[in-house]
């Protein structure tokens, strides 16, 4: 029998899973375009949020993918690594205040590949990146998955009606390489005036 906690808990990550992506704003394509700088030529994805274009620089010598409504990223070098950008519909604006770091702890939990055990959020940080000056939040987790350990890293972006996330998932061994990799390419996120 579940405790009237327990049932909250279920509650809750169920319906931040159903939350999911409908009426998502940002429209994920492989669309790219180029930027030049000092003569060097850089590649682009090209992303539609409510009537804008957004460009982003995915890390270098990684490929992409798009998987329904979020797009995918993994390093060529690296195995069972992974990053991908995701979204949830807001219903109203939201500040990472502490019920809604509460709620995200739980949620990144729920973020976790099937069959993980022993979860654990090592750290959380306040504003990683900043992307156009909108805060994000970030959630570290360590688990063991497939008798390994791996870690995982969750940035939390809000726009007015819309929550980007930004999601590592590496062996512990190649994680921060990955991490840094692909936390850097966040900074390229851009919309165009």
């Amino acid at each position: 029998m579940r405790s009237p906690v327990s049932s909250r808990l279920a509650g809750l990550a169920i319906a931040l899973l159903l939350g999911g992506t409908a009426n998502a704003s940002i429209e994920f394509s492989d669309t790219t375009s180029e930027r030049v700088l000092a003569g060097i030529r850089f590649t682009q994805l090209t992303f539609k949020e409510n009537g804008r274009t957004i460009t982003y620089e995915q890390p270098v010598g990684w490929n992409y993918f798009l998987d329904g409504s979020r797009i995918r990223f993994t390093p060529r070098n690296i195995t069972q690594a992974s990053g991908d950008i995701d979204q949830s519909r807001l219903s109203v604006p939201r500040t990472f205040d502490d019920e809604t770091l509460k709620q995200l702890r739980a949620k990144t939990l729920t973020l976790l590949p099937g069959g993980s055990l022993k979860a654990t959020i090592v750290s959380e940080a306040a504003n990683p990146v900043l992307v156009n000056n909108l805060q994000t939040c970030e959630f570290v987790v360590s688990y063991e998955a497939f008798d390994r350990e791996f870690m995982m890293s969750v940035i939390y972006m809000n726009l007015p009606d819309t929550e980007v996330r930004f999601r590592t998932i590496a062996r512990k061994s190649d994680f921060e390489k990955v991490r840094t990799a692909f936390r850097g390419s966040i900074f390229s996120w851009q919309w165009e005036r």
